[in-house]
């Protein structure tokens, strides 16, 4: 009876890390869910709806590190996207992008624009956090304006608007950043070909061999 009691605690202990789990798997199991049914949308001829951002891709984009704020000025819940870097903006950023045109950044709003499957995958396989540790690693970040954690920008610490905007304006012209948007599309490039979304972990396995090619240049 003690050991039976014993056993039942235990599990109870246990419970919130694997409805945790639970939770995760059964977001990405969506996700990957509504992916398929983008990807039968893209390749039909007739589009009976217009496609917007589907609810499990939301939730999961809106979970990786740093996409809870602008990574350009660091303004919280950034509703506009940069397929190109599969980042988060705010509005007044976006509008910096749009400026820099669609060869250095393509916009797109979260809810207002269609998506299709690979600009998902974009914004899925990119990443706030990822982009700012990338651009510290060249140069490209000061100190100042990012987090501990390398998460995010954060210009009413120490900028203007318009240092800011000579800034965003600067890395995203460099050779860096060019690297960085042509290996995250070659690299969800490869995962479409792969088959079903199996989630970021996965893609960043050893066996698949991607993420040295988006984070460091030759």
């Amino acid at each position: 009876m003690v050991q039976s009691v014993c056993t039942s605690l235990d599990d109870s202990v246990q419970e919130p890390e694997s409805i945790y789990a639970s939770a995760e798997a059964h977001l990405l199991k969506a996700t990957a869910s509504e992916l398929e049914a983008l990807r039968q949308e893209d390749g039909c001829d007739i589009k009976y709806s217009t496609p917007t951002f589907p609810r499990a891709c939301l939730a999961l984009m809106y979970s990786i590190p740093g996409n809870d704020k602008c990574v350009d000025c660091g303004c919280p819940d950034p509703s506009w996207a940069s397929i190109s870097y599969g980042t988060l903006l705010c509005l007044n950023c976006s509008g910096r992008h749009r400026g820099l045109g669609v060869k250095l950044s393509k916009v797109r709003s979260i809810y207002m624009d269609d998506w299709s499957h690979e600009s998902i995958m974009c914004m899925l396989e990119g990443g706030n956090g990822q982009l700012a540790k990338f651009f510290g690693r060249h140069q490209l970040l000061e100190s100042s304006d990012s987090d501990s954690d390398g998460s995010t920008f954060d210009a009413s610490k120490s900028r203007t608007r318009k240092k800011l905007s000579e800034l965003t304006c600067m890395r995203y012209k460099t050779k860096a950043a060019l690297f960085y948007r042509d290996n995250l599309r070659d690299h969800v490039a490869r995962l479409m070909a792969a088959g079903p979304y199996q989630g970021r972990q996965i893609s960043r396995s050893p066996k698949t061999r991607v993420t040295h090619r988006i984070q460091s240049p030759k």
